[in-house]
This record gives structure tokens, C-alpha cells and sequence, in this order.
């Protein structure tokens, strides 16, 4: 009988089997790999399975369309079984609205989807408790924030292990088809640093201190928007290779950041009249589970837009109309020539607008998850489709060991 593998090993080959099917074309195969119980606590197996769950709904939505209503159904149950909402999202896209209400095979709540899901979340919350038995690490209860977003100040800072400063309606999730996922901030002014310490708006683990640089927004009546970085003590930052002032400095598109020997980040501003701008985390470092952060600035001078050309801050080859996305004080405005629609929202932008007569307005930061749908899909697919939804609090943050 050969030897089992250690847990981390076979952590590793089955996240890798994963996703050598789903790049293969067998989603359904990488989902059935992702179940194995060693991987419950993983959140990179999480993050898999939930792009394995976006394909799967995909290609029943592809099966619709084709005419193949059963095996479309039979995928929706599939996806039920994991993640209900989702499915529910997906019967009311491909359905209408009263597909989402009906019995118990559109509906995700028949027996089987109800069994299966309470018995991954028995088994999940078993190998928690035994994992903390383990470790014999006892988590204290986050501390809970007052009303203006901020922790008691006589808050011991172990209480804080894992949870950002920053307080939860500044920040929300992204995800994009085709491109991936990205955690949404709405300051000005970012702090960047350790996430054990609980202190930085954008937390990741790495060997940086605590509060280790500052993004500032600036604005000038010359230069127009921009960015800039400071160290926040004696840190020493690389810049496109050059080391960085203790004053700080500007950022340009496409500068390459190095902030600790095991942490770097890429700033992408490629739209000039934009004051936003996208940093993307280099060698497997994560910010609240996401490789990618959005810097989004308030007001149309903010905008962001996805599109099937370059240039822009999201490229999206599937896309054939542009998408702006920009922030009016507490909505968030989508707009596009293509039609676009979200679950539960009805178009609210009436009259002229740059890209089109109408477009939709939803609260931001979004107290629920909200899927986009760009377009009407057809022979080469189901339509485009992005989605916004809020970060979850209730995890402690975890990146790079």
C-alpha cells in the first residue's frame, strides 16, 4: 500500500488537477476534484470552484440556446447544489422571472440540492473545529464597529488578526468574465500593509510592516488626476526599478512597484483623463482573496470602462460594445450602447448619456451580490456578464505565506 501524501501536497495536486480540467473543458470533472475534504479550508479552492460554478452556468446557458433544455436543467441542479443563488440568478436569465419561483427542479431547493449542500456545510464546519484543535489556536470574536466604520479604541489589536481598518462600506467585490476578480476601493488616501495587524485598508501577508506605504489621489489643474506613493516610515520602495524618496513620488501607467522582497505590484492607469487605476499583484500575492484592486475615483472623472480594445481598464474581448462604470456619490452607474440588465434592477438613467439613452443605477457599495448581463448572447454564447458584491467581513484575510 503506498504511503498518503501530506495534506499540503495533496492540496497542491488536486487544486492543480482542477484546473487542468476546467482548462480542458471538463468543468464538471474540476468541480467533482474540488470536493475533496483536504481542500474545505482552502480559499484558493474556493475561488476555483466559484469560476468553475460561473463556466458551469455558462454552458447551460449555451444549451438553452442550442435547444438542449434538459442538459442545460441538468447543469443548473449542478451549480444548485453549490451555490443556490447562482442558479437561481442563471433560471431567471435563461427562464424569466417565474423559473426562479417554481418547483423544486427550478427553484434549486429539491431534496438532493438541499442534502447536499448542508452536508458540505456540516463537513466544512467539522474539519474547521478539527483544524483548530489541531493548531490549538482559540480566534477571539471581531470586534464590532460603531457607526461611523470604525473599532473601538480600547480594541486589543489580536482582537483585530485578520480583519481589515478599513470599514465595510468602502470597499466591494468586482468580478468580470473573462478577466477575473478585483476588490473595489472608494478613498482617497490607501494604506497598504501586514494583515495580521489589522491596521491597512489594503491588507496582504507579506514581509511588509504593519501600515507600510501610502496611494494618494492627487489632482492637479495642469496634470489633471493621478497618483502617488509614500513610504509610511523608513521603508525603502522601488520604483520602475529606482529607489524611492522618503517623500514619495508619482506613479505612472505601467510602473512597476517593489514594496518588500516578496511583495510587487504593477499600477495600470491607461486612460490619462481617468482618476483610477488598477493595481495588479505580482508572484501570488492576494488582497482580500483578489489579485487585482480597482482604486476607483469618485464622479464621471473617475470612469472606468471595459471593452474589447486596449487601452482601456478592463479588456474584455467578448464584449462588442463598451461598458463605463463610474461612482455618483452612493450608486453606481453602468452604462453601455448594448442592452444591459441586472437581476432586480430596473433602468433608471433616462435621457442623453455618452454611450447611449438609458442605462442603470445601483447602490454602491451593494449590500448583496448583483449580476450584470451585457448584450443577448447568441450563436457564439451566452451574453457578457460581470458582477458586484460585497466583501465578506465574517473571513480573516489571507494571501501569500
Amino acid at each position: 500500500m503506498s504511503p498518503q501524501l501530506p495534506s499540503f501536497l495533496r492540496r497542491r495536486l488536486r487544486l492543480s488537477e482542477a484546473r487542468r480540467s476546467l482548462l480542458g473543458g471538463e468543468p464538471e470533472a474540476a468541480l467533482q476534484q474540488l470536493s475533496d475534504p483536504c481542500l474545505a479550508l482552502s480559499e484558493e479552492a474556493e475561488h476555483l470552484r466559484l469560476r468553475v460554478l460561473d463556466v458551469l452556468c455558462r454552458e447551460a446557458g449555451r444549451h438553452h440556446d442550442e435547444g438542449e433544455g434538459e442538459q442545460a436543467k441538468r447543469l443548473l441542479e449542478l451549480v444548485a447544489e453549490h451555490d443556490t443563488d447562482r442558479a437561481q440568478v442563471w433560471r431567471r436569465r435563461l427562464y424569466g422571472e417565474e423559473a426562479g419561483r417554481r418547483g423544486s427542479v427550478d427553484d434549486g431547493q429539491s431534496p438532493r440540492a438541499k442534502s447536499g449542500i448542508i452536508s458540505a456545510l456540516e463537513g466544512l464546519l467539522t474539519d474547521m473545529r478539527d483544524e483548530r484543535t489541531r493548531s490549538g489556536v482559540r480566534r477571539k470574536s471581531a470586534p464590532v464597529a460603531d457607526a461611523s466604520g470604525t473599532f473601538p479604541a480600547a480594541a486589543d489589536s489580536a482582537d483585530l488578526v485578520g480583519f481589515a481598518a478599513v470599514p465595510p462600506d468602502r470597499r466591494f467585490r468586482l468580478e468580470v468574465d473573462d478577466i477575473g476578480e478585483f476588490l473595489v476601493i472608494l478613498k482617497s488616501d490607501v494604506t497598504l500593509g501586514h494583515s495580521r495587524a489589522g491596521l491597512a485598508d489594503l491588507p496582504i501577508m507579506a514581509d511588509i510592516d504593519p501600515e507600510h506605504v501610502r496611494l494618494i489621489r492627487t489632482e492637479s489643474f495642469h496634470a489633471g488626476p493621478g497618483w502617488r506613493i509614500e513610504p509610511m516610515k523608513d521603508q525603502r520602495i522601488a520604483v520602475a526599478g529606482q529607489l524611492l524618496d522618503p517623500g514619495g513620488g508619482a506613479l505612472l501607467d505601467g510602473d512597476q512597484v517593489q514594496v518588500a522582497g516578496n511583495l510587487a505590484f504593477v499600477f495600470r492607469r491607461p486612460e490619462a483623463a481617468s482618476g483610477s487605476a488598477v493595481l495588479e499583484l505580482l508572484h501570488g500575492a492576494e488582497c482580500v482573496g483578489a489579485r487585482r484592486v480597482l482604486l476607483l475615483s469618485p464622479g464621471e472623472a473617475g470612469r472606468v470602462r471595459m471593452s474589447p480594445n486596449p487601452g482601456r481598464h478592463f479588456q474584455a474581448r467578448r464584449l462588442s460594445e463598451e461598458v463605463t462604470i463610474w461612482l455618483d456619490e452612493s450608486e453606481l452607474i453602468v452604462e453601455s450602447c448594448a442592452q444591459l440588465a441586472a437581476a432586480g434592477i430596473e433602468p433608471s438613467i433616462q435621457g442623453p448619456s455618452p454611450l447611449g439613452p438609458g442605462g442603470l443605477r445601483v447602490p454602491c457599495p451593494p449590500d448583496r451580490r448583483i449580476d450584470f448581463t451585457v448584450g443577448r448572447g447568441g450563436a457564439q454564447g451566452p451574453p457578457f456578464g460581470f458582477a458586484i458584491a460585497p466583501v465578506d467581513r465574517s473571513r480573516p484575510e489571507v494571501g501569500q505565506p
